[in-house]
């Protein structure tokens, strides 16, 4: 399976090394069903709008070079976010979370330093509450330089988050990339602690931007910490 993974990525262009490790949780949005909308969408996972903003669009999609079904999402002129609870994963033991994303098109003219401006085609975020939201979020952003980060806050200061800009305009499109980061440090440098009950959302903007975004993810999970001691940011051909 490994041997099979390390091809596909090189196929694709993907600079990865495969570690010997075992996922301690893994989302492969392979556990379907059909919404209201009939479209297929990843059971456990619910949607969640913003009010006066156009909805994005989630669902799941068949992969003919991954021979699965993704998490598909875009936004034209809207907003929207996924999400779902990750139960019995201790940070501690398993603090990084490595994913396999790619995007379409992303909002025109985004950046994430910029209030007016902050739309991505997609960010993974592992957050705390539900009303009351502290967050670390990895961004494949537009214009933001990579590996820049910053705070927001949403929602009238309900929600904060630490951002991360993993990816950016100067990524290729349509091609899977595979990226991973210690969550359990970003998560305790920004807030002092590391939360025993998180959910992971992934997030699809445009509306600031007036613009579409459009983009995929396969796969999301949580894995030990490697031999070596950091994780960096995997860029593509570097």
């Amino acid at each position: 399976m490994k041997i099979a993974l390390l091809l596909l990525l090189i196929a694709f262009g993907t600079s990865y090394a495969i570690c010997e490790d075992t996922p301690a949780w893994r989302e492969d949005f392979s556990n379907a069903e059909q919404n209201d909308a009939k479209r297929w969408t990843p059971k456990d996972w619910e949607y969640k709008g913003k009010p006066f903003t156009e909805d994005a669009v989630f669902d799941l999609v068949s992969d003919s070079a991954l021979q699965k079904r993704v998490l598909h999402m875009y936004a034209n002129k809207g907003s929207g976010t996924f999400m779902r609870e990750v139960k019995n994963i201790d940070l501690k033991k398993y603090p990084i979370m490595r994913w396999c994303w790619r995007v379409k098109s992303l909002p025109l003219n985004a950046d994430g330093h910029v209030e007016a401006k902050d739309d991505q085609a997609v960010g993974i975020y592992l957050g705390t509450g539900r009303f009351r939201q502290s967050s670390v979020a990895y961004r494949w952003e537009t214009l933001t330089p990579h590996r820049d980060s910053g705070t927001a806050t949403y929602g009238g200061g309900f929600v904060s988050v630490k951002w991360f800009a993993m990816r950016n305009q100067t990524d290729s499109h349509n091609i899977w990339i595979v990226d991973s980061a210690n969550v359990a440090k970003d998560y305790q440098d920004a807030y002092g602690y590391l939360p025993e009950k998180f959910a992971i959302s992934v997030v699809c903007n445009s509306q600031n931007t007036k613009s579409t975004a459009e983009a995929e993810v396969a796969w999301i999970e949580f894995i030990a910490p490697p031999d070596t001691d950091s994780t960096p940011v995997k860029k593509e051909g570097r």
